[in-house]
């Protein structure tokens, strides 16, 4: 009674706030397989057919086309069954289809309201165990153990998947009262995942067979919650240590790679009175609301339509939040930084794309601003996925931008600017003047590989250096750099950020986000003279930055200048910062 009580009040306040509820009553119930018809007089109507165990409630709203829809469907025993939410087509029409995980004898109850309906209606269908194939599926939305894994794919991209059928998914809210649909994966089903992987990686026999293992949920709610006991992954992960477990939906993906994660603090930092047993991660794939941060209330507004006028972008598809949660009997915590490691998320992108001028975005909904999320486009089954990886969770979408600036239409670096202008990694001086020969700073640059590895600014209200104050333009982003260990600052215990930044050590910071972003460009000693040897002035770059230096010319990202010179302690350019960038970018495939 107390689970109903607050999926009513999460109804009540999401869907049926200032709305007076007119009841419209059908005389009779249905006959299995019957239809009921009812209408507003507000001016929608609603007509609920039942085929086997698949309802359809479809309609129109007089309202017109684009016009948000709600339904609520509940048993005889007043439980919430269904719960979800469309944008009504042409004409007004709209269509809800869904199946009953199990039957209930008796009446069920299809409320429905829309936008500028004051008094939403009420019919009803009865269903029957008796009905063809109502044989209910196993309760609680729990996967079966003898559940089928399958190969699929090829390469790195390949390994095994299972596909949830709708018997096995529950319907019901996510923590923000958004309609999901739920899986329960229990420890057997994980295991015999593993399994199956393990196997097939030993019978690849060394040709490249790939460790994923993808559950698929053909959702057809906005939102997918899949959770699994915590212990059978820290099990699986011991007997195939490089699986990555991917919650797949119909529009995006979620790829956690179990071995890079450590799941063993997540469980040692819960309650220690509770059993291992009983806790879970539970990861939530959301397609927020016509493309929205939710609190608009229809999909033409919102704090993400605003930031994308604000800044100029063109959405490629609408937003979606990936979150990640440990539960347990005594609560939950989410995790939203996973301590340096990049996880992939994949979206769905349904148009043609300009690699050069696309990305994906973060949204943060604090400062209610986009940022630049590492993304790589593939073609992947068939289809364009927008691959985004952040080391956290949050909002994302793609987006097209075409920035430019007046100062660099000649420039020898302006195809390079626009490209990471775009993708919103690096800013203009002004909003129409780039300032490419412009010498750039020390905190420019910690700012703009910030930005560029995707990472969040930190807290500014303490510095680890005695130079950089809380209330300086770049304390959140020099702050993000120490943690990700991009500066170390000097013996003095200065940062020096509005110094300018020579060359040799444009090298040394480049070189640091490699491995921060996961990437090794060493080299050994014959290959560094080598590489020195063609440089006039070799002798000149310094002994503490030669190693990082040659690291930097094998990845391919830093190039001498004229001459035969590589200029170690000259001033490094804005136009020089931002092409070593976009070569950096590409050899950790963080850009196309």
């Amino acid at each position: 009674m107390a689970k109903q009580s607050r999926l009513n009040a999460t109804y009540r306040i999401k869907f049926w706030v200032k709305l007076s509820l007119c009841l419209i009553l059908v005389a009779s119930g249905l006959l299995p397989g019957g239809i009921s018809d009812a209408k507003a007089e507000a001016g929608i109507t609603a007509a609920a057919s039942v085929a086997d165990r698949t309802i359809t409630i479809k309609g129109s709203i007089a309202s017109g086309e684009g016009r948000e829809v709600t339904v609520i469907v509940t048993n005889p025993r007043g439980e919430a069954e269904y719960l979800n939410q469309m944008t009504s087509g042409e004409d007004g029409h709209y269509q809800f289809v869904f199946t009953l995980n199990s039957v209930i004898n008796g009446v069920y109850q299809v409320r429905v309201g829309g936008t500028g309906i004051e008094e939403p209606l009420e019919t009803t269908f009865r269903m029957s165990s008796g009905q063809p194939g109502s044989t209910s599926p196993p309760a609680g939305g729990m996967v079966p153990a003898d559940a089928k894994w399958h190969s699929f794919g090829e390469g790195a991209r390949a390994g095994v998947q299972y596909k949830a059928n709708a018997n096995e998914l529950q319907n019901g809210m996510t923590g923000e009262g958004k309609p999901a649909h739920r899986l329960n994966m229990d420890t057997d089903m994980l295991a015999h995942g593993f399994a199956t992987l393990r196997n097939q990686e030993e019978n690849a026999s060394g040709n490249g067979a790939g460790s994923i293992m993808r559950i698929i949920v053909e959702n057809t709610l906005p939102a997918v919650v899949v959770s699994m006991p915590v212990h059978a992954l820290i099990e699986g992960a011991k007997k195939t240590s490089d699986a990555i477990v991917v919650i797949q939906t119909l529009s995006a993906s979620y790829h956690l790679p179990i071995e890079r994660l450590d799941l063993q603090a997540w469980v040692k930092d819960w309650n220690t009175d509770v059993n291992a047993a009983d806790i879970n991660v539970e990861i939530t794939l959301e397609q927020m609301s016509g493309g929205n941060s939710g609190n608009s209330g229809n999909s033409g507004g919102g704090d993400i339509e605003k930031a994308l006028l604000a800044q100029e972008l063109k959405p490629l598809t609408g937003a979606f939040g990936f979150k990640l949660v440990i539960t347990s009997p005594t609560g939950e915590r989410a995790i939203t930084d996973y301590n340096g490691v990049y996880v992939e998320r994949m979206i769905h992108v349904p148009v043609e794309v300009d690699f050069n001028r696309s990305t994906g975005v973060l949204y943060d909904p604090v400062t209610k601003n986009l940022s630049f999320a590492p993304t790589l486009f593939e073609m992947i089954d068939g289809k364009r996925q927008a691959v985004i990886k952040r080391p956290g969770n949050s909002i994302y979408l793609v987006v097209h931008g075409d920035k430019s600036f007046s100062d660099i239409a000649a420039h020898w670096a302006r195809a390079d600017i626009e490209q990471l202008a775009s993708k919103l990694i690096v800013h203009g001086m002004t909003t129409t003047a780039y300032e490419p020969d412009a010498p750039i700073t020390r905190a420019q640059f910690a700012a703009l590989l910030v930005r560029a590895l995707g990472l969040a600014e930190r807290s500014a209200t303490a510095s680890a250096f005695h130079d950089v104050r809380p209330d300086d333009w770049h304390a959140g982003t020099v702050a993000a750099a120490v943690d990700a260990g991009l500066i170390t600052g000097y013996e003095d215990g200065t940062f020096r950020p509005n110094e300018q930044i020579t060359r040799e050590q444009l090298a040394v910071m480049a070189v640091r986000a490699l491995k921060a972003a996961g990437k090794s460009a060493s080299v050994h000693d014959k290959r560094q003279n080598e590489l020195f040897m063609t440089f006039s002035d070799a002798d000149a770059i310094s002994v503490w930055a030669r190693e990082v230096v040659a690291e930097a010319m094998h990845a391919g990202v830093m190039n001498g200048m004229a001459d035969n010179r590589f200029e170690a302690r000259k001033q490094a350019t804005r136009a020089q910062a931002a092409v070593m960038l976009k070569r950096l970018l590409q050899y950790v495939e963080f850009i196309n």
